[in-house]
């Protein structure tokens, strides 16, 4: 029974961290595509107010960032109404605050000390039940940010936690990196050594 209980209190910690994971990365992608839209915005109001100083190839370029984001913004778009992220952390919030639950039951059932072949019968059926009613599984990133709480060996815990981060955060290192690739861009354009 104690075996049991430590695996559904894993199973809550982990869609517990499910939730969280997809709601940080829906707030991820909605934040690149507010600055991809600003981009937008921002090449396309630049000619207006700089028309005078820019060349034919400094308004084509402005020109081919407006394409590139707004390319960028339809992809996310797409990308973020397909994976249905709200709606799967919502799923995973009920799933773990039901098997909340299950986990309740059951450690009153031992501390009881009535624990019979028929009582854990009943729990396993009910863990079996909150599993096939949210039909949504967790990725192994969330496993292993959990198991990198309980794991003593440190650089185990430290690669793990390092790549749970990373992986939540895709969507903020691809826009650094396009940040970053837009700035090396407009130095050379204005060949400006920033070194």
């Amino acid at each position: 029974m104690i075996s049991l209980i430590k695996i559904m209190a894993r199973t809550k910690r982990n869609r517990f961290r499910a939730a969280v994971r997809l709601e940080r990365e829906h707030g991820d992608i909605t934040f690149v595509i507010t600055v991809c839209s600003i981009g937008v915005i921002a090449f396309s109001l630049v000619p207006l107010f700089f028309a005078e100083n820019m060349t034919a190839t400094m308004k084509s370029l402005l020109g081919f960032f407006n394409v590139v984001l707004s390319i960028c913004i339809i992809c996310l778009t797409l990308l973020q109404d397909s994976k249905k992220r709200e709606k799967k952390s919502e799923l995973f919030r009920r799933s773990g605050l039901e098997l909340i639950g299950v986990i309740h039951n059951a450690k009153a059932v031992l501390e009881s000390k009535g624990v019979t072949e028929e009582k854990y019968n009943i729990i396993v059926e009910r863990y079996i039940r909150v599993l096939t009613n949210y039909r949504v599984a967790h990725e192994d990133v969330d496993d292993m940010i959990n198991g990198a709480r309980f794991n003593r060996n440190f650089f185990k815990k430290i690669l793990h936690l390092a790549w749970g981060w990373t992986y939540v955060s895709r969507y903020r290192i691809f826009f650094l990196f396009f940040c970053l690739l837009l700035l090396g861009l407009i130095c050379y354009v204005y060949n400006i050594s920033i070194v």
